[in-house]
């Protein structure tokens, strides 16, 4: 088992629960996906430590470093699509 713990850091609780939802609306689009490619289990949590901080952690859990390396592209192009999405007046 890989693993591989992706940690955001938002300036805002606004801009992390924007970020969360973008993630909740679309991941659905790239799981199967990675679960086919090795994908053994995925998880987000708010990290709570640092009062100072808006943060999430994404840990994504790979059958083995060939099955992590077949799913970053994907899981990467999946969190910049979801950054890169802007509020429309």
């Amino acid at each position: 088992m890989l693993v591989n713990v992706t940690i955001q850091t938002f300036m805002s609780e606004n801009e992390l629960e924007l970020s969360d939802k973008r993630w909740t609306d679309v991941k659905d689009e790239y799981l199967p996906t990675l679960y086919e490619l090795g994908l053994e289990r995925y998880t987000t949590t708010r990290i709570w430590n640092k009062s100072d901080k808006h943060q999430l952690g994404h840990i994504f859990e790979y059958r083995d470093k060939d099955a992590m390396q077949a799913c970053l592209p994907i899981s990467n192009n999946g969190m910049m699509f979801i950054n890169s999405i802007r509020w429309k007046k």
